[in-house]
């Protein structure tokens, strides 16, 4: 999740902290990057297929 993501306000952070709390799931959290939806350019985002990759067999 980006710290500039505006579909998260008014806290993101609160957002990872639920899914963090209630899924134990693991969060990349980057400083920029808004929504990183299919509208706004695309990025690669190694570390979370990485962390996806992870939870493959």
């Amino acid at each position: 999740m980006a710290l500039d993501d505006p579909v998260l306000t008014p806290d993101p952070l609160e957002h990872v902290r639920l899914f963090g709390r209630h899924l134990g799931a693991k969060a990349l959290i980057t400083p920029d990057g808004v929504h990183f939806s299919r509208l706004q350019d695309r990025r690669e985002l190694n570390e979370a297929v990485a962390l996806v990759a992870e939870l493959l067999p």
